[in-house]
């Protein structure tokens, strides 16, 4: 009995069939690991300000406020179930490290004293997510391996974020932005819209090598800066008296929803016909 489960287990696991690459059904699981680059598209009504403070200059939000880059990295795990010989239905579940990065120049005029004082800062976003694809392909067997495209959509479920707002050089913040002391980070939850194309080389009669390129939209990034981005204060809101004088805040801190508008990736692992 106990040979017969484990010729039988053997034959499930390393299937002996020679024209197993024919067969209009199979079951894949595959492991695949790589990296890409992140987009922030341009956000809109990022215009400035008024200073109701009656400065001589008004306030401005330069941070994230124009089209940014980034990059990421990730590795997941991928079950795939072919049906009617070139259609196939692929679920997987990612673990991804993503990043923005920009670099701001702040700019101060002293009038005083007719100087101009520059601060130079390094700003990046950082924030890990569990991503859930589905997508659907269309497959074209060649030889021993396979070639496809395909379309689906992607959960993705934010786990954390953290922010880097360093100083490179210059002289402290002055004026307005002398206050502004954190950049903050906010994890989301997101939906994509995915297409990609791929092919798999074969290894064995059971082990391929898939190389991937994958691409995502994210239909949940608001094109309004201030939806992606919370301000403690606003120049224009909740005024305090001083001598008599109604004296508008400015921001000390600032929160950014850590998503990306598109991403791109390419990933490569190994691939395993279970049946």
């Amino acid at each position: 009995m106990r040979r017969w489960l484990v010729l039988t287990l053997v034959c499930f696991l390393f299937p002996l069939n020679a024209h197993s690459k024919e067969r209009d059904v199979d079951v894949t699981f595959s492991m695949k690991a790589g990296g890409g680059g992140e987009f922030w598209s341009q956000p809109s009504n990022t215009t400035v300000v008024p200073d109701l403070n009656q400065t001589s200059e008004q306030f401005d939000f330069p941070l994230f406020a124009d089209a940014r880059g980034g990059y990421n990295y990730s590795v997941g795990f991928f079950g795939q179930l072919r049906v009617i010989r070139h259609f196939g239905i692929e679920v997987g579940f990612i673990m991804t490290h993503r990043t923005f990065i920009e670099q701001t120049t702040f700019t101060y005029h002293d009038v005083t004293n007719s100087d101009i004082d520059t601060t130079k800062f390094d700003e990046r976003i950082h924030w890990a997510v569990y991503r859930v694809p589905i997508m659907a392909k269309f497959l074209v067997p060649v030889s021993n391996s396979l070639v496809w495209v395909g379309a689906g959509v992607e959960f993705s479920y934010g786990r954390y974020a953290n922010t880097v707002f360093d100083k490179m050089s210059g002289d402290d913040l002055q004026g307005k932005r002398r206050d502004f002391k954190y950049l903050l980070a906010q994890e989301q939850d997101d939906l994509y819209f995915t297409f990609g194309v791929g092919t798999e080389v074969w290894g064995s009669p059971n082990f391929r090598v898939p190389i991937e390129l994958r691409f995502g939209y994210n239909f949940r990034q608001p094109s309004n800066y201030f939806d992606r981005a919370v301000f403690d204060a606003l120049p224009n809101a909740n005024p305090t008296t001083v001598d008599g004088k109604d004296v508008y805040p400015y921001p000390t801190s600032m929160t950014v929803k850590a998503r990306d508008s598109w991403y791109g990736e390419v990933l490569i692992g190994i691939a395993y016909d279970l049946y």
